[in-house]
């Protein structure tokens, strides 16, 4: 009778984690000498199963009338017969854990404490329990962790995991809600100190941390996030602050890797999808460090198509040797779809006109509602004259239909850069070898269902005769023969630097990645794992700390990559600040984004 007793005091539990393995842990000699030790002089806190236990929580039985909060069971060790040595591969491994629980005394479970005395963490995957039922059937409790968890003195509190049962705030039993709240205070963090690999602090910053030059002028790469340069947020790191002495600002020291909440790391699926979807996009492992001594080390500008189509045809040379790659010195990119029929696809106004609605930038292109539109937004007062897009220059080329007419149907579209460039167009063109415009593009709706360009309008900022700030534009129409066919596909290749520098800092950038983070953050601070929204909310913010993490390091830094490569320069970060003062998140998703388009 009391070996049936006992039974029905125990649950069996089922407890799914991967091991950190010898191959991460053994990275450096020095790594080699501390595991070797630990191998030899303090063999049990290598043994999981002696260095790692689990405390049920009770969700229905309170431990005092006074803090209601959940009955806490006994400290509880993995057991069973299946091998504990770790391997180079990391691998799920199951353990079997009995649990001492009066269901009588300490109701149900609904959370449990972790404790890790090891040296080294653990990911733990998931905890099952086979939960008795009033007629003695077995009902399963899911915990699923997905967590990361570190020797227990680098958190104020043993780590904490819920079961798989949503609940909102006010449904929560009592008996969790100290819990929760308390998981949420640790997740929130007090705003100081410097972040830690092991830390889960989602806490929110300004950009300070992408730097400045030594060649900077008092404006040149300011703070974002400040009422002059507002910003979305990111996540924290707590590193040292230094002065930039010429404007007054400070920023965060430069790190090997940045800071990121320990479970916002890259997966190792992530890794190798990361890894493979780099090399597909570059033809190799290049880092980049690599890509940035090549754009050194090479002219801003192409001298041929010839030269742009041997990026895809034996590749550039590079001014280092990369391991591995054959040739070693090549920078070879795949193929665009769009010229593996013919080299020359791109430079037809069908295919100049697709790439507005099929390309990577499909989001700008706006229909035309009046004719006051046609009309740039002057600034200037003076009785210069001004020259911009005509009823006449569009009908040109609409085969007998009137503007009036086209509008009236709806079918005139604009494709319109010229607000966000133009800000920054005077600076731009100050820069070394570049010379660009801010551009509009004016398309009409075929019947066929596809769009003709129609007129491109090239402007530039410049100093009027009164002396005044002035707006220079020229309007290029269609050709195809002649001089007029050269400045035709000039002028649409000015479209499309300006669609490329959009894209990657606005479009991408600025409205997908900097804007989700501050969004992310706020849920992980304010709404528990319990909740609903967030188990609904975090599959679609799974690695943006990581990814933006790193384009913070490499690419929108200071000095880095996105500045090499695209049109605004040392100006792209604060172009994207002004841009992002107009942003408004309602308007964002749908009925209202195709509303105002």
């Amino acid at each position: 009778m009391s070996s049936i007793v006992e039974r029905k005091k125990l649950i069996k539990g089922k407890v799914v984690l991967v091991q950190k393995s010898v191959a991460q842990t053994i990275n450096t000699p020095k790594g080699l000498l501390t595991v070797g030790a630990k191998i030899v002089n303090n063999i049990p806190t290598l043994d999981i199963t002696k260095s790692v236990s689990f405390k049920l929580i009770s969700s229905t039985e309170s431990e005092n009338p006074t803090t209601l909060a959940g009955k806490v069971g006994k400290d509880t060790y993995l057991e069973n017969n299946v091998s504990v040595v770790r391997t180079v591969q990391e691998i799920k491994e199951e353990f079997d854990i009995y649990f001492e629980w009066d269901r009588n005394e300490m109701g149900s479970p609904g959370a449990f404490y972790v404790t890790n005395l090891m040296d080294e963490e653990f990911f733990l995957v998931s905890l099952t329990l086979e939960y008795p039922s009033q007629h003695d059937n077995h009902t399963n409790i899911y915990f699923d962790c997905n967590s990361w968890v570190h020797n227990r003195s680098c958190y104020k509190t043993d780590r904490i995991f819920f079961a798989n049962v949503p609940y909102l705030p006010g449904t929560t039993p009592v008996q969790l809600r100290t819990y929760r709240e308390a998981e949420l205070s640790n997740l929130r963090g007090d705003g100081t100190g410097l972040r830690q690999k092991w830390d889960r602090i989602y806490d929110y910053d300004v950009y300070n941390d992408l730097g400045f030059l030594a060649s900077d002028a008092p404006t040149d790469h300011p703070v974002l996030g400040g009422l002059n340069y507002p910003y979305p947020r990111r996540v924290r790191t707590g590193r040292q602050l230094i002065l930039n002495n010429k404007n007054g600002e400070y920023y965060e020291v430069p790190a090997d890797t940045y800071y990121v909440p320990r479970d916002e790391n890259f997966s190792d699926e992530k890794i190798l999808e990361f890894a493979q979807l780099s090399k597909t996009a570059v033809g190799g492992s290049l880092g980049p460090l690599v890509l940035s001594m090549y754009l050194n080390t090479t002219s801003n500008e192409f001298n041929g198509i010839e030269e742009v189509l041997k990026m895809y045809e034996g590749g550039v040379n590079l001014p280092i040797s990369i391991p591995g790659k054959t040739p070693p010195s090549a920078l070879n990119f795949p193929t665009p779809d769009v010229i593996k029929e013919s080299k020359f696809a791109w430079m037809t106004d069908e295919e100049f006109a697709r790439e507005m609605i099929a390309g990577v930038n499909p989001n700008v292109i706006r229909l035309l509602k009046n004719k006051e539109e046609l009309v740039l937004p002057w600034t200037s007062t003076c009785e210069c004259e001004r020259i911009t897009v005509t009823e006449e220059d569009l009908e040109t080329n609409m085969d007998g239909i009137k503007v009036d007419e086209a509008i009236k149907n709806r079918k005139l579209f604009v494709l319109d850069y010229y607000e966000t460039f133009m800000a920054y167009l005077a600076k731009i063109n100050d820069l070394p070898s570049i010379k660009a415009y801010a551009t509009r593009t004016f398309l009409i709706l075929k019947k066929d269902g596809t769009l003709k360009p129609l007129a491109i309008e090239l402007s530039k900022p410049y100093i009027c005769p009164c002396g005044l700030q002035f707006v220079e534009t020229t309007v290029v129409l269609p050709a195809d023969k002649g001089v007029e066919s050269t400045i035709w596909q000039l002028a649409k290749a000015h479209v499309n630097v300006n669609d490329t520098g959009y894209h990657e800092l606005i479009s991408h950038w600025l409205h997908t990645h900097a804007v989700t983070e501050p969004f992310a953050i706020s849920t992980h601070r304010n709404l528990s794992v319990l909740h609903p929204i967030y188990k609904l909310l975090y599959p679609h913010f799974r690695d943006t700390f990581n990814i933006n993490s790193l384009a913070r390091k490499s690419l929108i830094s200071a000095g880095g990559i996105i500045e090499q490569t695209f049109l605004p320069g040392p100006y792209s970060m604060e172009m994207t600040a002004a841009v992002y003062k107009n942003w408004v998140f309602a308007d964002q998703g749908l009925p209202k984004d195709l509303i105002k388009r």
